[in-house]
């Protein structure tokens, strides 16, 4: 029989964090305000992208202008030297008409003299006098078919100077606009970098104050619902403590009655055993006895996230900033076309790989003295020229920034300086390394 009871006072140690209804509420107002803002900042940023797609398509518009302006622009320079050769051979074709002009003269003057007191004396007859006229008229014939002549070689060589002239006029005003047009390009590139890089900063300080505060109503919510489900657990618990008590005292009352039963049987099975029993010999009676124990027991309470190229390489200036200048562009320079960008620098100037890459060449190199040549994989290479000393050779891997020579003077060079090409191969489509480099944002 259980004759004791251990009531149940289970309790945690430290309750937990109940955030109030106007700590949530203020956090869901917060969130709420920049959630408004991120959309507001959004329709910003999207007109920022905007601005970004209409720049890119403006620095590609420029830059297509500026490839072909220096297209025309080569093609002017070979029109100058096909038009300087026309007026050398025109004056050439001049001279000689004039010379035969000349010659013819001087023969009209030996051999024709006139027909006068002179002419009479010099002749021998009259048949010979007849002669001397007729040779005078096949000279004077002679002499206006040679003037006509040095006439047209005259207006052909006025007509081929005019053509050079004119086709020098055109590749000077195509330079000036080569260089307009590679700097308005560039001025775009950067300006298009320069929105790109305030943009990625807006997004991160928008994102991050979206996130802090959507994070932080997050955390209440998290603790109100750790909080309810830990008070609902509580509730069970009560419950179930208040429907365990509650047996527990049917439990007892249930064995109390057998108890009490059991007692009635006790003393009515006493009753009828003196009842039946012969009357006692002598005086006295005794009543027995009896004696009830209890046993009892207890239980235990019952127990949760880069028509400028995008290919993603990193690109490097070949020289450290502030250890160079720019020398010579690519452009027209001394009467024909500079294939590279110089950058002037002291002797012995580190010279880094503008990026990564195989080296295909390293040596000796006509008009370069020393080159070294690296296929960069993407359908390009870069050349490096007039180098002192080679720090690489041919088939090394090299990674942007790494250290391949050293700025020399080396072969067809007027100082010390590296002279940088951008090709499509050794050979092939030569483009502007300033302008290259530029699309992938690193700036000579």
């Amino acid at each position: 029989m259980l004759t004791s009871f251990l009531a149940y006072t289970g309790t945690a140690a430290a309750d937990p964090a109940n955030p109030s209804d106007k700590q949530i509420a203020d956090a869901q107002a917060n969130a709420n305000a920049n959630a408004a803002e991120l959309g507001r900042l959004t329709g910003v940023l999207a007109g920022i992208d905007g601005d970004i797609a209409r720049l890119s398509i403006a620095a590609q518009a420029a830059l297509d202008r500026y490839d072909q302006t220096t297209r025309d622009l080569q093609a002017a320079l070979e029109a100058v030297t096909a038009a300087q050769a026309a007026l050398d051979t025109a004056k050439i074709a001049e001279e000689a008409a004039r010379e035969q002009l000349r010659e013819l003269a001087r023969q009209a003057y030996i051999s024709a003299p006139t027909i006068s007191g002179g002419g009479l004396l010099v002749a021998k007859d009259p048949s010979e006098l007849g002669d001397i006229a007729d040779t005078r008229r096949f000279l004077a014939q002679h002499q206006s078919e040679v003037t006509a002549a040095v006439s047209r070689a005259v207006v052909e060589s006025s007509n081929a100077d005019a053509t050079r002239r004119s086709a020098q006029q055109l590749a000077e005003t195509l330079q000036v606009q080569a260089s307009a047009d590679k700097d308005a390009a560039i001025a775009i590139l950067r300006e298009n970098e320069s929105k790109r890089a305030a943009l990625a900063v807006q997004r991160e300080q928008v994102n991050a104050q979206a996130a802090a505060a959507a994070g932080a109503l997050a955390g209440l919510k998290d603790q109100r619902a750790a909080y309810d489900a830990w008070a609902a657990e509580q509730e069970r618990q009560r419950i179930a403590e208040q429907q365990r008590q509650a047996a527990i005292a049917a439990e007892q009352q249930r064995q109390a009655g057998i108890a009490a039963e059991q007692e009635r049987q006790r003393i009515i099975e006493q009753q009828r055993q003196q009842a039946s029993a012969p009357p006692p010999s002598s005086g006295g009676s005794s009543a027995p006895s009896g004696s009830s124990g209890s046993s009892g027991g207890s239980t235990a309470p019952p127990s949760k996230a880069y028509a400028p190229p995008t290919d993603g390489a990193a690109w490097v200036v070949p020289i450290n900033p502030g250890s160079y200048y720019v020398s010579s562009c690519f452009c027209s320079r001394w009467g024909t076309f500079h294939w590279g960008t110089d950058l002037a620098a002291s002797l012995g100037t580190p010279i880094m790989a503008i990026g990564d890459g195989t080296v295909i060449a390293s040596g000796p190199a006509s008009g370069f003295g020393n080159w070294v040549v690296i296929d960069h994989h993407n359908g390009y290479v870069s050349i490096y020229g007039h180098m002192r000393i080679l720090n690489v050779s041919r088939g090394q891997e090299v990674r942007a920034g790494q250290l391949i020579a050293y700025v020399g003077s080396e072969g067809e060079s007027t100082g010390a300086h590296l002279h940088l090409e951008i090709r499509t191969g050794i050979g092939g489509t030569a483009y502007d390394p300033e302008v290259w480099l530029a699309v992938r944002g690193v700036y000579l």
